[in-house]
Protein backbone atom coordinates (compact mmCIF):
# COMPACT_ATOMS: atom_id res chain seq x y z
CA UNK A 1 0.00 0.00 0.00
CA UNK A 2 2.65 2.66 0.78
CA UNK A 3 4.60 1.41 -2.37
CA UNK A 4 1.55 1.96 -4.23
CA UNK A 5 1.24 5.46 -2.73
CA UNK A 6 4.78 6.63 -3.22
CA UNK A 7 4.42 5.81 -7.04
CA UNK A 8 0.63 7.75 -7.20
CA UNK A 9 2.21 10.48 -5.57
CA UNK A 10 4.92 10.66 -7.81
CA UNK A 11 3.35 10.25 -10.92
CA UNK A 12 0.83 13.27 -9.88
CA UNK A 13 3.24 15.30 -8.76
CA UNK A 14 5.16 14.90 -12.12
CA UNK A 15 1.98 15.69 -13.87
CA UNK A 16 1.71 19.14 -11.95
CA UNK A 17 5.33 20.02 -12.46
CA UNK A 18 4.60 19.52 -16.62
CA UNK A 19 1.67 21.46 -15.81
CA UNK A 20 3.76 24.31 -13.91
CA UNK A 21 6.10 24.23 -16.96
CA UNK A 22 4.14 24.53 -19.69
CA UNK A 23 1.94 27.51 -17.77
CA UNK A 24 5.68 29.11 -17.69
CA UNK A 25 6.96 28.25 -20.94
CA UNK A 26 3.55 29.06 -22.57
CA UNK A 27 3.36 32.14 -20.86
CA UNK A 28 7.24 33.33 -21.83
CA UNK A 29 6.19 32.41 -25.47
CA UNK A 30 2.77 34.70 -25.47
CA UNK A 31 5.10 37.60 -23.61
CA UNK A 32 8.05 37.74 -25.99
CA UNK A 33 5.71 37.85 -28.93
CA UNK A 34 3.97 40.84 -27.48
CA UNK A 35 7.15 42.65 -27.17
CA UNK A 36 7.47 42.37 -31.20
CA UNK A 37 4.75 44.52 -30.80
CA UNK A 38 6.47 47.47 -28.98
CA UNK A 39 10.07 47.10 -29.76
CA UNK A 40 12.47 46.41 -32.73
CA UNK A 41 13.18 42.41 -33.37
CA UNK A 42 17.11 43.45 -32.61
CA UNK A 43 16.68 44.66 -29.34
CA UNK A 44 14.39 41.96 -28.42
CA UNK A 45 17.05 39.08 -29.83
CA UNK A 46 19.93 41.33 -27.39
CA UNK A 47 17.82 40.91 -24.72
CA UNK A 48 16.38 37.50 -24.78
CA UNK A 49 20.12 36.52 -25.15
CA UNK A 50 20.63 37.29 -21.28
CA UNK A 51 18.48 34.77 -20.59
CA UNK A 52 21.08 32.43 -18.58
CA UNK A 53 21.64 35.45 -16.43
CA UNK A 54 17.32 35.45 -15.50
CA UNK A 55 17.61 31.84 -15.15
CA UNK A 56 20.53 31.87 -12.54
CA UNK A 57 19.20 35.33 -10.87
CA UNK A 58 15.38 33.29 -10.48
CA UNK A 59 17.11 30.07 -8.90
CA UNK A 60 19.08 32.36 -6.69
CA UNK A 61 16.19 34.12 -5.84
CA UNK A 62 13.93 30.97 -4.94
CA UNK A 63 16.83 29.54 -3.01
CA UNK A 64 17.95 27.11 -5.63
CA UNK A 65 21.80 27.46 -4.94
CA UNK A 66 22.78 24.15 -5.75
CA UNK A 67 21.45 23.95 -9.44
CA UNK A 68 24.52 25.32 -11.47
CA UNK A 69 28.20 25.08 -10.04
CA UNK A 70 30.70 27.98 -10.12
CA UNK A 71 32.29 27.52 -13.65
CA UNK A 72 28.20 27.76 -15.22
CA UNK A 73 27.47 30.50 -13.14
CA UNK A 74 31.13 32.56 -14.33
CA UNK A 75 30.78 31.25 -18.23
CA UNK A 76 27.05 32.99 -17.98
CA UNK A 77 28.29 36.26 -16.40
CA UNK A 78 31.10 36.41 -18.68
CA UNK A 79 28.84 35.97 -21.83
CA UNK A 80 26.35 38.22 -20.75
CA UNK A 81 28.55 40.98 -19.35
CA UNK A 82 30.05 40.97 -22.83
CA UNK A 83 26.46 41.47 -24.62
CA UNK A 84 25.53 44.47 -21.72
CA UNK A 85 28.58 45.63 -22.78
CA UNK A 86 28.22 45.62 -26.62
CA UNK A 87 24.26 46.95 -26.04
CA UNK A 88 25.30 49.76 -24.22
CA UNK A 89 28.45 51.13 -25.62
CA UNK A 90 28.49 54.48 -24.11
CA UNK A 91 31.95 55.41 -25.00
CA UNK A 92 31.26 55.28 -28.99
CA UNK A 93 27.55 56.77 -29.02
CA UNK A 94 26.76 53.43 -31.36
CA UNK A 95 24.80 51.49 -28.71
CA UNK A 96 20.85 51.22 -27.58
CA UNK A 97 19.82 54.38 -26.67
CA UNK A 98 17.64 55.10 -23.79
CA UNK A 99 16.99 58.49 -23.34
CA UNK A 100 14.42 58.68 -20.61
CA UNK A 101 13.71 56.61 -17.69
CA UNK A 102 9.90 56.47 -18.62
CA UNK A 103 11.36 54.41 -21.96
CA UNK A 104 13.19 52.17 -20.14
CA UNK A 105 10.11 51.00 -18.29
CA UNK A 106 7.76 50.95 -21.52
CA UNK A 107 5.12 48.23 -21.61
CA UNK A 108 8.07 46.25 -24.22
CA UNK A 109 10.21 45.84 -22.02
CA UNK A 110 8.07 45.50 -18.82
CA UNK A 111 6.97 42.31 -21.07
CA UNK A 112 10.39 41.33 -22.08
CA UNK A 113 11.38 41.26 -18.38
CA UNK A 114 8.38 39.10 -17.43
CA UNK A 115 9.07 36.79 -20.63
CA UNK A 116 12.75 36.17 -18.77
CA UNK A 117 11.69 35.46 -15.15
CA UNK A 118 9.11 32.84 -16.95
CA UNK A 119 11.62 31.47 -18.64
CA UNK A 120 14.32 31.43 -15.36
CA UNK A 121 11.14 29.48 -13.55
CA UNK A 122 10.30 27.33 -16.48
CA UNK A 123 14.04 26.13 -16.48
CA UNK A 124 14.06 25.54 -12.89
CA UNK A 125 10.53 23.24 -13.05
CA UNK A 126 13.08 21.93 -16.12
CA UNK A 127 15.61 20.95 -13.31
CA UNK A 128 13.40 19.57 -10.94
CA UNK A 129 11.89 17.19 -13.44
CA UNK A 130 14.83 15.90 -14.31
CA UNK A 131 15.81 15.30 -10.74
CA UNK A 132 13.35 13.02 -9.67
CA UNK A 133 13.64 10.03 -8.44
CA UNK A 134 12.09 8.54 -11.90
CA UNK A 135 12.99 11.16 -14.30
CA UNK A 136 11.11 11.15 -17.64
CA UNK A 137 13.40 10.74 -20.99
CA UNK A 138 13.64 14.35 -23.03
CA UNK A 139 11.01 13.17 -25.31
CA UNK A 140 8.31 12.58 -22.81
CA UNK A 141 9.23 15.56 -20.63
CA UNK A 142 8.66 17.79 -24.13
CA UNK A 143 5.86 15.60 -25.41
CA UNK A 144 4.00 16.68 -21.64
CA UNK A 145 4.96 20.08 -21.65
CA UNK A 146 3.78 20.79 -25.78
CA UNK A 147 0.93 18.65 -24.76
CA UNK A 148 -0.29 20.64 -21.61
CA UNK A 149 0.90 24.04 -23.52
CA UNK A 150 -1.35 22.88 -26.49
CA UNK A 151 -4.78 21.96 -23.99
CA UNK A 152 -4.25 25.71 -22.22
CA UNK A 153 -3.82 27.37 -25.20
CA UNK A 154 -7.04 25.60 -26.91
CA UNK A 155 -9.24 26.47 -24.02
CA UNK A 156 -8.03 29.72 -23.60
CA UNK A 157 -8.94 30.43 -27.57
CA UNK A 158 -12.16 28.53 -27.32
CA UNK A 159 -13.01 30.77 -24.07
CA UNK A 160 -11.98 34.04 -26.09
CA UNK A 161 -13.41 33.25 -29.18
CA UNK A 162 -10.28 33.69 -30.88
CA UNK A 163 -10.69 30.10 -32.58
CA UNK A 164 -13.09 31.13 -35.09
CA UNK A 165 -10.97 34.55 -36.42
CA UNK A 166 -8.04 31.34 -36.71
CA UNK A 167 -10.43 29.08 -38.45
CA UNK A 168 -11.59 31.91 -40.78
CA UNK A 169 -7.92 33.08 -41.62
CA UNK A 170 -7.49 29.13 -42.29
CA UNK A 171 -10.28 28.87 -44.09
CA UNK A 172 -9.44 31.99 -46.63
CA UNK A 173 -5.69 31.36 -46.89
CA UNK A 174 -5.31 27.47 -47.42
CA UNK A 175 -1.82 27.78 -48.58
Amino acid sequence: LVLYLAIFYNRYLLLFLFLRMSVTYAAAMALTLSSYQKLVYPVVTFLKSSKPVVVLLVAFLLGKHNVYDKRVKIMVLAVCGGIFLFMFDLQKGQGVDISSISELFSSGYLMLAGSLVLDGLTAISANVITKSPNPPSSFQMQLWVNVWALLMTTTFLLVTGRAFYIIEFLYKAPQ
